[in-house]
């Protein structure tokens, strides 16, 4: 009945109750309330935030569940849902982030134990990819989660919070952009610097829009079931996006229009990286050829086809795909080794790799090469976490 992914049953008190959490390939996120015997499946409670793990009320009037809302940069925040009503309120109001599944009410439910986690970061600039020459783009310690050269003289960058930012190469003149609503997602820049293109989600469903550099002139592109992930052609002609629901890549013109599949063999991620010609991609997917790991990096044409070029994933990568070189020639890695991130940089596909930066601490979330390749931003950021304890009011 429902395409989607299930985690975290939870029983109710007098145990004639099941709910649990459910993500749809439509990035809806709903609470299903079900019978123990399977009888009076239903949704309870639905949003696009995402939702963890549920938990009850001892007495059954209530769920507790944590909401990551993306209006909040994604932070996790407490919510009640009551039952059946399926009236929904934040209960906690604070700068934390808490996991969507690890916490734990006490038996009477006046104590509540949870992981939060704090990320902090800023942008940096590295004149040849020289960490020893590193500079602050940013200093007000908000974690950038894009960052990507637009155009010839500019940067844009997008901060947790769904901020988009633009300035020039240089890191002068920064500026807000202002675009898009709350459900603004998935932010990514065009290299003509004409237009910006990301998902949002205001109806049922995801859906791509683009707008003009400036940030004005909002125009939908899709009417799909699910359309996220988009990354744009570096000549800003057209859109590879991630269809969920089709578990695939297709294709839209900047303009819009009808988007085909592009036939790219077993995708493991939605993420997807152009050369600089726009002739080819690189993503991961899922193989068996490589006895070593499941999952390979794939070079493939940027149309769909055969793949030209495959490889077991590189240790440390994580599952988005390598970045092409400015001039083609070579692939760039952001590997995790010895707890921090640093880019690394593989001359020939499944050849040795050399690091480029040193940072001796710290996670790398999104990094760029100015298009002649002589400048590296890097977003950079830190993560603690602790157990809180939240008592009720008295």
């Amino acid at each position: 009945m429902y395409s989607a992914s299930l985690i975290a049953p939870a029983w109710s008190p007098n145990g004639r109750t099941i709910v649990f959490t459910i993500y749809q390939s439509t990035n809806r996120r709903i609470l299903m309330a079900v019978a123990p015997d399977g009888s009076g499946l239903r949704e309870f409670y639905k949003t696009h935030d995402d939702l963890g793990r549920p938990q009850w009320l001892p007495d059954g009037s209530a769920i507790i569940v944590p909401v990551r809302e993306g209006d909040l940069g994604d932070r996790g925040q407490l919510w009640k849902v009551d039952f059946p009503s399926a009236q929904a309120q934040r209960i906690s109001n604070d700068q934390r982030d808490y996991s969507t599944m690890w916490f734990e009410l006490n038996r009477e439910a006046t104590a509540l134990a949870a992981v939060e986690t704090t990320i902090t970061g800023d942008l940096w600039l590295l004149p040849d990819g020289d960490s020893e020459q590193a500079r602050h783009l940013t200093t007000e310690g908000t974690l950038v989660v894009y960052v990507s050269t637009f155009g010839k003289d500019r940067i844009l960058y997008e901060t947790r919070e769904g901020h988009i930012f633009s300035g020039d190469v240089d890191g002068g003149n920064l500026h807000q952009v202002k675009m898009g609503n709350a459900g603004l997602r998935d932010v990514a820049a065009c290299g003509d610097g004409k237009h910006i293109v990301y998902s949002e989600t205001s109806g049922e469903a995801p859906q791509l829009w683009r707008v003009d550099a400036d940030g004005t002139n909002a125009k939908q592109l899709t009417n799909e079931k699910s359309a996220t992930m988009p990354n744009c052609s570096p000549d800003g002609h057209w859109i590879i996006y991630w269809n969920e629901e089709e578990h695939g890549f297709y294709r839209v013109s900047i303009d819009g229009g009808s988007p085909s599949k592009i036939a790219l063999t077993k995708p493991s991620d939605p993420y997807v990286r152009f050369s600089p010609d726009g002739k080819w991609v690189t993503y991961t997917a899922e193989s068996m050829e490589h006895p070593q790991s499941p999952y390979t990096v794939v070079i493939a044409p940027a149309n769909g086809g055969q793949a030209t070029t495959t490889f077991p994933m590189v240790p440390g990568m994580g599952m988005a795909p390598p970045q092409f070189a400015p001039d083609g020639h070579g692939l760039y890695f952001n590997l995790m080794r010895q707890g921090a991130s640093n880019i690394w940089k593989m001359d020939k596909p499944n050849g040795a790799l050399k690091q480029v930066t040193n940072f001796p601490s710290g996670l790398i979330a999104s990094y760029a090469w100015s298009e002649d390749g002589k400048t590296l931003y890097v977003a950079r950021g830190t993560r603690s976490s602790d157990v809180v304890v939240l008592e009720a009011a008295k």
